[in-house]
């Protein structure tokens, strides 16, 4: 077996595992050959899929084999090689096999190993991950991202006024100090839990978490830090509400932002900083070895963490340039071009993974309503933050060269859109704010006494998603109008023409006025379906034949509709905002377009948004003919509605 690892480290070939079942159910003192007893350890870490295999390839490689940063030189030299046991139905190339290897979402079977050959005692010994961090590998990950000039344009923090923060914590005189220039500074990002906030007594008496901060701060080389808590005075609305707003800037403005991604409340503190780390990888020594099995990967280690469920920690990750990630199992180094685990080192594209930054939104900026949907399936302790807690993003997204506006949060992209065929498509600015308005909520409840549009996501809680079909294809002629303070209706278009007057700094109200087609729908409870908010809309065609198709109130109101007459249970107006489809379908039978419509229900303001419905004809329901493809669309008149 030795002769076997010694010609496939220098040959590149995989060596041929036969699992003999017998030995496979190890007891220790079955297997003496220290190599056959790492394999062994591999083989039952492996998936039981896997493990029906006959023969395996085992695969070995040292680290410079891919591992090491790109545009840059592995932060210190090292003889690590890794070793995993593969299926021989897979026939390829080691190299091409390792390229393609997961190694950032991590699997437990593979384990890293420390070689030192001997002559006469052949030993293999694993380097492990300590119990403490170990700041001068993370200070080298970090002066290879700094001095490497094929990170200065991704990496580097932008040094403009607009991202300084106000107040920054000096981490060697444990006081809060304004900024007047440019500091380089490190932001914190963790979970405030539900302790109550007090900062009396000063930054000596901190949480854990944010005493572990500065330290790690100081040994980083740096010397201040931002922490919201103690750089937003919490008692002063005014300047908290500034600093709020600006919290994007700061995160991104951060030479690096330490994240806590373990624990559930401050008092946690970063693991392997001033208390050792409970969960550091297992080890085990059979004979003269010392195995450790590499943890999971990134997205593993924090998926299921306090940190990664809370809403406002998503824009921090995302506008954060570098990133530190603390977890129970190991400190995790990121910048914009690599990945740096003390396990090992990565020179593969973080963005290639789940691993979230802005690049994905600027190529295509219609990720934006992913990146809403994946927001709002996190855990938010104020309702009155929901907009709070992504507007950093979407402030961000306006000042790109091509702006992405928001209303209320919800997204007006770029005018011209170039579809996959290189056709160019031009959209007018209410167009494009219709497109936003086709989100939808299965099951949510309405955000009241929050101020918050029933046209916007952010009026409701619960999981935010789009059509994505829709997004891209979705026509609309509709007119917008937006109020302001005074109640005054300003024509969307030219908000958005106005260059120097950008929507998110003008003091507009909740109200919009919008100009489309709409119709008259009675809703009746659909018996027939298990989904709790799922009605059957039913109207008069132009004809005068009664049909009906499915609809969706985001609040259940089943049990109110259902002990009413069907035909007068629930009144409803639908406003169409846009056809999906194309233009040219035959008049006659345009089975092809689906009309996207939002469900109003009337109040003293004007109309709420209440529920949705999209429908394509051939889908209609005649109740007494059955399924029918003729023209069935429901007598429509165009009018300018108040949506509150």
């Amino acid at each position: 077996m030795v002769a076997l690892v010694t010609n496939a480290i220098s040959t590149g070939a995989p060596v041929h595992v036969y699992i003999i079942e017998s030995a496979s159910k190890y007891y220790d003192g079955w297997i003496i050959c220290p190599l056959c007893d790492i394999v062994a350890h591999v083989y039952r870490s492996l998936p039981l899929n896997t493990r029906q295999y006959d023969s395996l390839d085992l695969l070995m490689y040292p680290e410079s084999h891919g591992m090491v940063p790109s545009g840059g030189h592995a932060p210190r030299p090292t003889s690590t090689i890794f070793l995993m046991l593969k299926p021989r139905t897979v026939q390829c190339a080691l190299e091409d096999q390792m390229e393609k290897l997961d190694l950032d979402h991590g699997s437990s079977n593979l384990v890293p190993l420390e070689v030192s050959w001997d002559p006469s005692r052949t030993l293999i010994r694993l380097s492990s991950v300590r119990e403490f961090i170990d700041y001068e590998l993370l200070k080298q990950h970090l002066s290879a991202c700094t001095l490497s000039s094929s990170h200065q344009k991704r990496c580097e923090p932008p040094k403009h006024k607009e991202s300084w923060p106000s107040k920054l914590v000096d981490c060697q005189t444990l006081k809060i100090v304004r900024v007047e220039s440019w500091y380089d500074y490190v932001a914190l990002s963790y979970v405030w839990g539900k302790q109550k906030h007090d900062t009396s007594k000063g930054l000596r008496d901190s949480p854990a978490t944010i005493r572990d901060a500065i330290e790690v701060t100081n040994k980083l080389g740096y010397r201040y830090l931002w922490v919201d808590r103690y750089c937003i005075d919490q008692s002063q609305s005014i300047e908290k509400h500034a600093e709020i707003q600006r919290m994007g800037r700061i995160y991104n403005g951060a030479s690096l932002t330490i994240m806590a991604a373990a624990g559930s409340d401050p008092d946690h503190g970063l693991p392997g900083v001033s208390k050792p780390r409970k969960n550091a990888a297992p080890m085990r020594n059979p004979s003269n070895w010392t195995i450790v099995d590499i943890p999971h990967g990134l997205p593993d280690l924090i998926d299921a963490s306090a940190w990664r469920n809370r809403a406002w920690t998503y824009q921090e990750q995302v506008l954060s340039r570098r990133r530190l990630y603390f977890t129970d199992q190991e400190a995790v180094f990121q910048c914009l071009n690599y990945n740096a685990r003390e396990s090992y080192s990565s020179r593969k594209d973080p963005n290639s993974y789940k691993f979230f930054t802005l690049d994905p939104i600027r190529d295509s900026p219609y990720q934006i309503f992913g990146s809403i949907a994946e927001y709002s399936r996190r855990e938010l302790t104020y309702e009155h933050d929901y907009l709070n807690g992504l507007s950093g993003i979407l402030e961000y997204l306006a000042e790109e060269e091509d702006s992405v506006f928001h209303l209320f949060g919800v997204p007006i992209l770029l005018r011209e859109y170039v579809t996959d065929e290189n056709k160019i498509i031009i959209r007018d600015y209410p167009a494009l704010l219709m497109i936003g308005m086709t989100w939808k909520i299965s099951t949510g409840k309405r955000h009241r006494g929050m101020n918050f549009p029933s046209w916007s996501w952010i009026g409701w809680s619960g999981h935010v998603d789009w059509d994505y079909d829709i997004l891209y294809e979705l026509s609309s002629s509709n007119e917008v109008w937006v109020e302001d303070e005074t109640k005054k209706p300003w024509p969307l278009r030219d908000l958005c023409k106005q260059q120097h007057v950008s929507i998110r700094n003008f003091n507009l109200a909740q109200a919009i006025h919008v100009e489309a087609e709409t119709f008259e729908v009675i809703l009746e409870v659909n018996h027939i379906s298990d989904v709790h908010n799922d009605y059957n809309a039913i109207w008069k065609s132009q004809d005068g034949r009664i049909v009906y198709t499915k609809a969706e109130l985001i609040e259940d109101l089943g049990e109110h509709l259902a002990q009413e007459d069907s035909l007068e249970a629930g009144r409803f107006k639908a406003l169409v905002l846009g056809i999906r489809g194309d233009d040219k379908d035959d008049e006659n039978y345009p089975t092809t377009r689906t009309w996207v419509c939002k469900l109003l229900q009337k109040n003293p303001d004007g109309h709420e948004v209440v529920g949705h419905m999209s429908f394509q004809l051939d889908y209609i329901i005649d109740k007494s003919e059955g399924e029918c493809n003729e023209l069935l669309l429901p007598y429509m008149v165009k009018e300018r509605v108040r949506l509150v």
